[in-house]
């Protein structure tokens, strides 16, 4: 238990940290969107832009009840705040990161590139998005918290069909406590490739 209690007591503590570094995140990336696009954010983004930092609960589990064997939990969990950046069509995600990369001081790391997924295996319709996780290269003074350098955030770039598919699959496909069935694969399956398909014809 001591575990545990220890464990929600440094994150409450340092929970604004991670509210500050989202929030600077999300607010750089639309001005430079909006610099490079010369479109408002209101047009180019279908979603609002948001962050999130993990509910308590959430955050317990993932570091000690879901067999990920973090050799140190706290410090290994890269998502304790994440950001969404949602655009209306699969070529604009390539803004979005430019956008990201331009953020002086910041290390850029890609943890997921679904096109990257698809070159490896063509074959294959699955979740699609690109993730990034990014820490400050330097102590960062914002007006919420001052950030410790190396403190991580994700980033999630999706398009709004690759929104709406996670937002229909994510707690029944990809929750390690769901039992997936063949067939709940498959139309998952079938359901991504009509959206690829779609996104496809409306660029056109």
């Amino acid at each position: 238990m001591s575990r545990d209690s220890d464990f929600l007591k440094r994150w409450n503590n340092e929970q604004p940290i991670y509210n500050a570094l989202g929030e600077f995140i999300v607010r750089e990336v639309v001005e430079r969107v909006a610099e490079i696009t010369d479109v408002p954010p209101s047009v180019f983004f279908k979603v609002p832009p948001t962050f999130r930092t993990k509910d308590s609960e959430s955050l317990l589990e993932k570091a000690f009840y879901r067999k990920k064997d973090y050799p140190n939990p706290y410090d290994d969990i890269t998502d304790k705040v994440g950001t969404r950046f949602v655009p209306l069509l699969g070529r604009d995600l390539e803004l979005i990161e430019l956008a990201l990369k331009s953020i002086p001081d910041l290390d850029v790391s890609k943890d997921r590139d679904f096109q990257e997924e698809q070159r490896q295996n063509p074959i294959a319709f699955d979740y699609a998005a690109k993730h990034f996780v990014v820490r400050p290269m330097k102590e960062l003074v914002t007006p919420g918290a001052t950030v410790p350098e190396g403190t991580p955030c994700e980033v999630q770039i999706k398009s709004v069909l690759q929104h709406a598919y996670s937002e229909m699959s994510h707690d029944t496909i990809y929750k390690s406590q769901i039992e997936r069935t063949t067939d709940m694969q498959r139309n998952a399956a079938k359901a991504m490739a009509l959206l690829e398909a779609t996104n496809d014809y409306f660029e056109k």
